[in-house]
């Protein structure tokens, strides 16, 4: 075995394959005094803001566009996530499902989209689409042409004078029962300014809402109202036992603390990957 001159002594060096080993041994004790260290405040119901970060990967999915913000250390196999408003970008159902592979259900009501989505190739396994909206009442609305006929984007409340159509919208909890879902782990929500009303009527009902986490989108400009306002918005939804983990500029993301429990799988995923730090 060859040796190393250190301190005045003959020091051995150990070959690749004892290297190897005592790396994995530091690994290993490094994943145990992770999980020791963790393991109290991974058991609590209550954990606040800061502390929720601390143990969890946050990170940014899909295009600058259409992307958004998850918590992806709580997402696994087979869960289920709402892509509500996906236009003509499906970066983000895409780049999720190689993440979490996750079953993930697209849904929009603008023809444009459905286009899209069905020319599509590369889509993943099981991924579905729902040609209809989501909205504070479930029934027939006018849904508003963009002013630019180059962009995608239509919207429920925002009149650009450049034509509309009659779509179908749901409410969150007549679309679950259409497509017979009680529980949905993630629900990503892009819909041109409807999500203030969405929220304003959670909000009156003051129920439990049946999703892990939100990840909403705000455009204060098209619903004709302030990013004050929509500050003011979030705060009200902490009582529906939602928590801001990440303020994503032009949206949110949130955490259900009344719905999401942590396996024990996810604890110790959670606990063991070096890049679980604030963002």
């Amino acid at each position: 075995m060859p040796f190393l001159v250190a301190a005045n002594a003959l020091v051995p060096v150990p070959a690749h394959r004892e290297l190897r080993a005592l790396r994995h041994k530091a690994s290993q004790a490094l994943a145990r005094a992770r999980l020791v260290h963790s393991w109290p405040a991974l058991r609590r119901r209550d954990l606040a803001p800061a502390e929720l970060i601390k143990i969890m990967h946050l990170c940014h999915v899909g295009s600058a566009y259409g992307g958004g913000w998850v918590a992806d250390s709580l997402l696994h196999g087979h869960d289920l996530v709402y892509s509500i408003g996906v236009g003509e970008d499906i970066s983000f159902d895409l780049e999720l499902s190689k993440l979490a592979s996750c079953r993930i259900v697209g849904i929009d009501p603008t023809p444009r989209a459905a286009a899209y989505v069905a020319a599509a190739t590369g889509l993943p396994k099981g991924y579905t689409f729902v040609p209809v909206g989501l909205a504070a009442a479930s029934g027939s609305r006018r849904f508003y042409f963009p002013a630019n006929p180059a962009h995608v984007s239509m919207s429920l409340v925002h009149d650009s004078g450049a034509g509309h159509i009659d779509c179908e919208f749901l409410t969150l909890s007549d679309l679950m029962a259409r497509l017979g879902h009680t529980y949905v782990d993630l629900l990503k929500l892009d819909i041109e300014g409807e999500e203030y009303a969405i929220l304003a009527d959670w909000l009156a009902r003051s129920a439990a809402l049946p999703v892990g986490q939100l990840w909403i989108e705000f455009h204060p400009s098209r619903a004709a109202t302030t990013p004050e306002a929509t500050l003011a918005l979030v705060q009200q939804v902490k009582t529906l036992g939602f928590i801001p983990l990440h303020n994503g500029q032009n949206g949110y993301l949130m955490l259900n603390t009344r719905c999401v429990a942590v396996s024990a799988r996810a604890r110790w995923h959670l606990c063991t990957r070096a890049e679980l730090i604030p963002v």
